[in-house]
């Protein structure tokens, strides 16, 4: 009987663990459309408005713009990066515990293999063209704040 229960809880436990990866995984995905869609608005903005509103007495509007795009764009990356490192915390965890129980002399019934194939996982990772897509959104909070970084420069010395 107490081997039931030590399964049920292994189970529940890895379970558990899974659940809060992918409460992560959606809180990363959530936080990128959000922070890098209203970066896009705000340049569409900029864009649509650039050439009206330096011909008008009102260019404090795209300066304004500007600065808001960039600091979000700063603030996006810091974001991502620590949802990044928060996701990756919880996969390690998940990995560290299906080694732990697939090292178990009596390991219990219940497949515990979300990150068994790790050949498979490096043979991605050392692919010289593999980028992962965490590194990507930060290459993209970094190409949006480099924009507005120009932009802000190239405005203050226009205007």
């Amino acid at each position: 009987m107490e081997i039931f229960n030590e399964k049920i809880t292994l189970d529940c436990y890895y379970e558990q663990l899974i659940n809060v990866r992918n409460v992560e995984i959606n809180h990363f995905w959530n936080r990128i459309l959000f922070l890098i869609g209203i970066q896009g608005v705000i340049l569409s903005f900029f864009i649509g408005s650039l050439c009206v509103l330096l011909a008008s007495p009102y260019p404090l509007i795209l300066i304004m713009s500007s600065i808001f795009g960039l600091l979000l764009s700063v603030a996006s990356f810091f974001i991502i990066n620590t949802s990044r490192l928060w996701l990756e915390y919880y996969e390690e965890k998940v990995e560290n515990f299906e080694d732990l129980i697939n090292k178990m002399d009596n390991k219990p019934q219940i497949t515990f293999d979300l990150f068994c194939d790790k050949e498979g996982r490096n043979k991605v990772k050392n692919n010289k063209l593999y980028i992962s897509t965490k590194k990507i959104c930060l290459i993209i909070c970094i190409i949006y704040g480099l924009f507005w970084l120009f932009c802000v420069i190239y405005l203050i010395n226009v205007i």
